[in-house]
C-alpha cells in the first residue's frame, strides 16, 4: 500500500516535470523548459534557477578559452563562462541524484544558454512509464518521434537537422558547429531545428536523461567564434611581423 508520504514524493516528480521559471513574453511563445532552465536564459538567469530549486547547491562554473598563434608565440583569449552545472539533488544514503548542466554559446556573440542536460538516477519512490510519459505530453505536447525516447523539435517548420539526443550538438557540437549535418551534407543554421529529448529507463522509471539545444544559436555563435580567433590570430601575426626583425638568410 503506498504511505502518504509515496504519495508525496510521486507527486512531487510528476510537479518537477511541469516546473517553470520566470517567463519573459518573448519565452512564453515556447513551452520548451527543463526545471525552469530555458535556451537563450544569461548566466545570471540560470543561477537564479539552480538557487530557486536548491539554495545550498554547489554550483560549479567551468570558464574556458580560445588559443591561437602568431607563428612563433602562442596566445589566448580572456576566459569566458562555458557551463553551469551542479545536483540539484543528491542523497547519500539512497544515491538519489538529480544533476543539471547548461552549456552557454561563447564569445563574441555568446553568453546565452544554448544546451541544458538533465540526469536523473535512482530515483525514489517512482512513478511508472505510462504516467512519465504522460506527465511529459502533458507539458510539452505530443512528440514528433519515439525513438529510444521522446522527442520534441521546434519550430515545426524547420528541419531536424540532428535526431539524436547524443547527436552532433552535444558536447563540443561537431559538425553541427561547422555548418554541416551528421551526414555531411551543407546546412543552413535558419534552417535547423532546436529538439528536446527525454530518454527514461526502467518502469517504472529509475533514471532518466533530458537534453535541450537550441541548434541555430549553437552553430551561428561557434562560426562566429572561429571567425574571432581567426580575425586575432592573423592582427598577432602582423603584429609580429610589424615589430621587423631579420628575414632568413637566403
Amino acid at each position: 500500500m503506498m504511505t502518504v508520504v509515496s504519495r508525496f514524493i510521486r507527486g512531487l516528480v510528476l510537479a518537477l516535470l511541469a516546473l517553470s521559471g520566470p517567463v519573459t513574453a518573448e519565452e512564453s511563445e515556447s513551452p520548451f523548459d527543463i526545471l525552469g532552465f530555458r535556451l537563450g536564459m544569461t548566466p545570471e538567469e540560470i543561477t537564479t534557477v539552480f538557487r530557486r530549486l536548491n539554495p545550498d547547491m554547489d554550483l560549479k562554473a567551468d570558464h574556458r578559452y580560445f588559443r591561437y598563434s602568431d607563428g612563433l608565440t602562442d596566445h589566448q583569449t580572456d576566459p569566458f563562462l562555458g557551463r553551469l552545472s551542479g545536483n540539484i539533488r543528491l542523497d547519500g544514503k539512497t544515491k538519489s541524484t538529480l544533476y543539471v548542466a547548461v552549456e552557454f554559446s561563447p564569445p563574441p556573440e555568446g553568453g546565452k544558454a544554448v544546451q541544458i542536460v538533465r540526469s536523473d538516477s535512482n530515483i525514489v519512490d517512482p512513478v511508472t512509464l505510462a504516467e512519465y510519459r504522460d506527465a511529459l505530453i502533458a507539458k510539452y505536447g505530443p512528440p514528433g518521434a519515439e525513438r529510444y525516447g521522446l522527442q520534441w523539435h521546434f519550430p515545426a517548420d524547420r528541419t531536424l537537422c540532428s535526431n539524436s539526443a547524443n547527436g552532433p550538438v552535444a558536447g563540443q557540437l561537431g559538425t553541427l558547429a561547422q555548418g554541416r549535418d551528421r551526414a555531411q551534407k551543407l546546412a543552413d543554421p535558419s534552417q535547423c531545428a532546436s529538439y528536446l529529448t527525454f530518454r527514461m529507463k526502467g518502469d517504472p522509471v529509475v533514471d532518466v536523461n533530458a537534453r535541450l539545444i537550441d541548434v541555430e544559436h549553437a552553430i551561428r555563435t561557434q562560426l562566429a567564434a572561429d571567425a574571432w580567433v581567426a580575425r586575432l590570430q592573423a592582427e598577432a601575426v602582423a603584429a609580429r611581423k610589424a615589430k621587423g626583425g631579420k628575414g632568413p638568410e637566403l
